[in-house]
């Protein structure tokens, strides 16, 4: 199924889910007139679109960033939602390592000065990305909730988002599989890639102190149960993708191994990489092999 010359594709950005990556492969194939990207001051972004002419925002066809759920009432037409979930726990530990390790993150400043670890961290409520923000962003609540006080009904909101509203919804842990279903959506084939503003230096889930689990899970509850129902829907679209799905997984994976650095250097790089492709099948093809789509 490919999209909609008309549509809006929505990628809701959850922070440190792997969606800088994403957002680097899905803005191949748009034009720069094309897309709106929040960027950093999402609130800004998004009333300087709204005061934009409505010729100029129906021309929109990628709308990305740390976005809550209903920027699709501020964009004419027909539109598309899809996101990518991470674990909550790990995406809370490398949220607060990126932060650390980022001296032009918002919160840097805050958490350094004052010396806080992850659990001192978490009980500040310095920010709203740190308190079950997955089910926030979804829901569409956002900020309007103060931290802490999440009530379990946005949750089920969430839940029908998710079911209902979004077309992809993906794993970080399983980033390859979510992105053939993008593609496969929305007609996507410059997959290949390398990982992009990955948290190093960052302690595994499991070498955590118990205060400092205790306190990411506890303000994460409902992202953990929402976490766990997204597993439940990627399951039912990978049934979705057919039998021959693990072959196309395989195949993909060999081939970005090989060429997902090309991809991620330019589109000179890329379009060598092309050339590449075409000359091994053009070798397959001499030598009786079955040429394989990418």
């Amino acid at each position: 199924m490919d999209r909609h010359p008309d549509e809006t594709t929505i990628f809701l950005h959850v922070p440190k889910a792997g969606g800088t990556t994403l957002q680097t492969i899905i803005e191949r194939h748009f034009r720069p007139r094309e897309t709106f990207f929040a960027g950093t001051l999402v609130q800004d972004a998004v009333r300087r679109l709204r005061r934009t002419d409505r010729e100029i925002r129906a021309g929109i066809r990628l709308a990305a960033g740390h976005i809550p759920y209903g920027l699709h009432d501020d964009l004419p037409g027909r539109h598309s939602y899809f996101t990518v979930l991470r674990e909550p726990v790990d995406r809370v530990v490398s949220f607060f390592y990126f932060v650390r390790q980022n001296g032009d993150h918002y919160l840097h400043d805050f958490s350094s000065t004052a010396g806080m670890g992850l659990a001192q961290f978490m009980d500040s409520g310095a920010s709203v990305m740190l308190d079950n923000a997955q089910t926030r962003l979804i829901s569409g609540v956002w900020d309007q909730v103060p931290y802490g006080e999440l009530s379990p009904d946005a949750l089920e909101l969430a839940k029908r988002r998710l079911r209902d509203r979004f077309d992809v919804v993906g794993l970080s842990e399983r980033f390859d599989e979510t992105l053939l279903m993008l593609g496969r959506r929305y007609g996507w084939k410059h997959l290949y890639y390398r990982s992009q503003n990955v948290t190093a230096k960052r302690p595994k889930v499991a070498a955590l102190d118990a205060d400092d689990r205790r306190a990411v899970a506890e303000h994460n509850r409902l992202d953990e149960q929402l976490y766990q129902y997204a597993q439940e829907l990627f399951e039912r679209q990978l049934r979705q993708e057919g039998p021959g799905f693990e072959r196309r997984l395989r195949r993909f994976r060999a081939r970005n191994r090989r060429i997902g650095g090309m991809y991620s250097s330019g589109w000179r790089v890329l379009l060598k990489a092309r050339r590449v492709f075409g000359r091994e099948r053009r070798l397959g093809q001499a030598h009786g092999e079955k040429a394989a789509s990418p």
